[in-house]
């Protein structure tokens, strides 16, 4: 089942881009290439921490996501800007070049849907709701349990994954949107 491919996974491959993102891919054994060739692939996380031997990236790295890292908000905003859409954020709140809280707006504004995990020492409820306010989905306060990040990593993935109720058609007055044939009228035409 899809959990025997979450278990024991070696991680290697370990790759700086040109601006010195590290992107660590996980190991594809036999079991990989088999479920890959089928569909599947790793979550994809990324985690924005300036300090990233506090992020948690190790874990999620041992745990087989596929993890791409950015040291501050600029440089996570571009690469989110160009990369493909990941299935997680983990954000940082106390980033250089611009902070969690502004970095997390933003990607709602530009559209970004990934859930966002915010991982921060600052652990004061006005920080808390006004991340959960600007946008994020979850807030974890430094020092942290591994296991605990692991579960709400999972939490967020699960609800992620779900399939939303799409909208098939809508009606205002005499108008008609069909959004799965792509077609729209306006009374009989």
């Amino acid at each position: 089942g899809g959990g025997a491919l979450d278990r024991g996974i070696e991680l290697r491959d370990r790759q700086r881009d040109r601006s010195g993102t590290v992107l660590r891919r996980a190991g594809y054994g036999h079991r990989w290439q088999r479920a890959i060739a089928l569909g599947w692939r790793p979550d994809q996380i990324v985690v924005v921490d300036s300090d990233q031997g506090l992020s948690g990236a190790s874990a999620i790295d041992r745990a087989g996501f596929q993890t791409l890292t950015a040291g501050n908000g600029r440089e996570a905003l571009e690469h989110l800007h160009q990369a493909p859409r990941p299935d997680l954020i983990l954000l940082d709140l106390m980033l250089p070049r611009l902070d969690g809280f502004a970095l997390c707006a933003e990607l709602r504004r530009l559209g970004h849907q990934a859930p966002v995990l915010m991982l921060t020492a600052k652990g004061q409820i006005e920080d808390r709701v006004r991340g959960l306010d600007v946008g994020a989905d979850d807030y974890l306060v430094k020092p942290f349990s591994t296991a605990e990040l692991l579960a709400r990593v999972r939490a967020l993935l699960r609800r992620a994954h779900q399939p939303g109720r799409q909208v098939r058609t809508l009606e205002l007055g005499e108008v008609r949107v069909d959004f799965v044939a792509l077609r729209a009228w306006r009374g009989r035409k």
